[in-house]
């Protein structure tokens, strides 16, 4: 078919432009009238507003959610008239700062200053400063910029009260001192205060009925004294978390403990110069049976018994414990890790008042709290620090003990600090898992018992990680069966002997661990309830695997 085009004039042209124009206006009321026909759209606006806030990020640059002011008018006059949803301001892009700022009108802000890069930290300054303008209405502030500069101008400029603020972080990395005008000393609402390298008064009003208290130094500045320390602590009788990081009193002398009726988690973290005050604190403090415990000790100290202060006050904590009464602080799970290799030899015990399923190993992220949690440092080989593991594992009652799960990794150790310094030879191999690990193994209520290792350890990786091995090229642990044999033959007579006594463990977990021989494999089966071996479920893989299928040659 031939088409025969007719050319058109211009106001032809512009005739049907009208016609269109005049269509799209039809077709975009329609679609208005259709919009307002659906659910979503009779939706009170406080409802919507409450929907609109679950879509909201706090404490996260992420811009995504403002597509919803995008999908319609109605949803665009929402959210643009409601300020709490421009609150938690984003600091992402320095134009959707500004908007947010002024978008929130007079709602408080959730403020959250992230690294400023130092090439655009003079173009938030304009920002900056209107935000200490509304220190008013800020509600929340986390402050950690790299600028150490525009850090400290920022945070020096905060001079009149928050009356709004309810909680207060502030990073710091080249110890920031808080001026006693900080905040004009007001912030009557301030329950949540964590401070890092930044340091504040000890008699400061900012310390005043927190429930949330975290400090963080350098192990030499700002430290209270004991007194200054258990004072501040009295005027925070509602605290339920308390965490500090290299900064706490030296030493406490003969003043009263202090009561934390409400605590729930207690975390302290100490070096060499922090260990007895470390102790000092654990034994003023007195808090419920409930409180989540955490103590983390590094000592570069040669000296035998370095931690013995901070195991007595400890031990003292769980002295009660080991009655036939349940509390909780009985203990009915326990991991213990073990790593030595280039660095310092660490152990950490993680003790729990819940079992860990059967299926579980040390490594599962999805395992209730510990309700205390011990790490321990020592700039020495495991061989010369055997009395203070068994002192570490000793403090905690074993009684209840249902579930032991022992994971580990024994690597190259070349430091000179552990070799022998008469020769320069390396150490020799030392076993001290039967010094170390036996009261734990003959535990007569224990159930289940987990043996795990990294990956490419493949000898029984939780004893393994009790040998002191150090050689250069690394070493190879069949260099070691007759070591790593004693090791197993010894684990295979406990349980025999807990077999023959009526205490039968129900369920024993292995991984990693392949050089297990058939017959010992035999013997495990006799004296375990079940055998869970994942070496045994990869071999089983790979012989189906290898199966030729029907009619295959």
């Amino acid at each position: 078919m031939t088409v025969l085009w007719a050319e058109l004039s211009l106001e032809e042209i512009k005739e049907i432009d009208r016609d269109i124009s005049l269509l799209e206006t039809q077709l975009q009321r329609l679609r208005a009238q259709r919009n307002l026909k659906i659910p979503m759209a009779r939706l009170p606006v406080d409802v919507m507003i409450h929907i609109f806030r679950f879509c909201v990020p706090h404490g996260r640059s992420k811009t995504r959610w403002l597509a919803f002011t995008h999908v319609c008018r109605s949803w665009r006059i929402i959210a643009l008239n409601q300020a709490s949803l421009w609150t938690s301001i984003d600091f992402s892009n320095i134009n959707l700062a500004r908007v947010m700022l002024e978008r929130s009108k007079n709602a408080a802000l959730d403020i959250s200053i992230p690294r400023i890069l130092y090439g655009q930290a003079e173009r938030w300054q304009d920002v900056l400063d209107d935000i200490q303008h509304q220190v008013h209405r800020v509600r929340h502030l986390h402050v950690n910029m790299c600028r150490v500069d525009l850090m400290r101008a920022f945070v020096h400029g905060f001079q009149r009260a928050a009356p709004s603020l309810r909680s207060l972080e502030i990073w710091d990395y080249a110890n920031l001192d808080l001026q006693s005008g900080f905040l004009g000393g007001e912030a009557p609402l301030l329950t949540d205060l964590r401070l890092y390298f930044t340091y504040i008064s000890w008699d400061s009003p900012l310390l005043r009925n927190l429930t949330h208290l975290e400090l963080g130094g350098d192990s030499c500045s700002n430290l209270p004294t004991g007194n200054q320390f258990l004072d501040a602590l009295r005027r925070m009788p509602m605290l339920s978390v308390l965490k500090l990081t290299q900064i706490l009193p030296r030493i406490i002398e003969g003043t009263a403990a202090v009561s934390l009726p409400n605590l729930q988690e207690l975390a302290l973290l100490a070096e060499t110069d922090d260990i007895e005050g470390c102790a000092a604190v654990l034994g003023h403090l007195l808090f419920p049976e409930a409180t989540v415990i955490r103590v983390s000790c590094y000592s570069e100290s040669r000296s035998d018994g370095v931690f013995d202060t901070v195991f007595s006050q400890l031990s003292s904590l769980f002295s009660n414990s080991a009655s036939q009464v349940e509390s909780p602080r009985t203990i009915k799970s326990m991991s213990v890790d073990f790593e030595t290799g280039s660095g310092p030899c660490s152990v950490t015990v993680n003790a729990r008042n819940t079992d860990i399923p059967a299926a579980s190993t040390t490594t599962s992220s999805r395992l209730s709290l510990p309700i205390i949690r011990l790490d321990f440092e020592w700039n020495r080989s495991y061989s010369q620090i055997v009395d203070e593991i068994q002192a570490a594992i000793a403090l905690l009652p074993t009684n209840s003990l249902e579930s032991l799960h022992i994971r580990g990794y024994s690597g190259v150790d070349g430091s000179s600090e552990v070799a022998d310094e008469s020769n320069g030879d390396q150490p020799p191999v030392v076993n001290i898992l039967p010094k170390v690990m036996e009261s734990l193994l003959w535990s007569t209520s224990i159930k289940t018992l987990a043996l795990d290792g990294f990956s490419y350890v493949k000898e029984l990786p939780g004893l393994l990680s009790m040998i002191h091995a150090s050689a250069d090229p690394p070493i190879c642990f069949e260099d070691y069966a007759d070591e790593i044999g004693s090791i197993l033959n010894q684990l295979l007579g406990i349980l025999e002997s807990r077999s023959e006594n009526g205490r039968k463990v129900e369920k024993l977990i292995l991984r990693n661990c392949d050089t297990i021989l058939p017959e010992q494999t035999a013997l495990l089966r006799q004296l375990v309830g079940e055998l869970d071996w994942d070496f045994e479920e990869m071999a089983l893989e790979v012989e189906t695997q290898a199966v030729p299928f029907e009619g295959e040659q």
